[in-house]
């Protein structure tokens, strides 16, 4: 009987063992997925944000662009007006 134990134990032992550490390490590779997953989340949520960010100075810089062109427009009025001022 003593011998059949001898054998049978270490192998239970050794079975519990390696069911633990599959269970470990599932859970393990479950926990860097999921952390994986919310960095990639974050980083679209940035990515979003930035595109956004990227979009309304894009709007900002074509406004700016379109006073310039208005402004100049409006100088070459005044100095046109101005020339025809000195020479009357």
């Amino acid at each position: 009987m003593t011998n059949i134990l001898v054998f049978i134990l270490p192998a239970i032992t050794f079975i519990i063992g390696g069911i633990i550490t599959y269970f470990i390490t599932k859970l393990k590779s479950e926990k860097e997925t999921s952390v994986l997953e919310e960095r990639s989340n974050a980083l679209a949520r940035e990515q979003a944000v930035k595109d956004l960010s990227i979009s309304e100075l894009k709007a900002n810089v074509e406004t700016v662009r379109k006073e310039k062109e208005n402004l100049k427009i409006e100088l070459t009025k005044k100095e046109v007006s101005l020339i025809n001022l000195q020479t009357k």
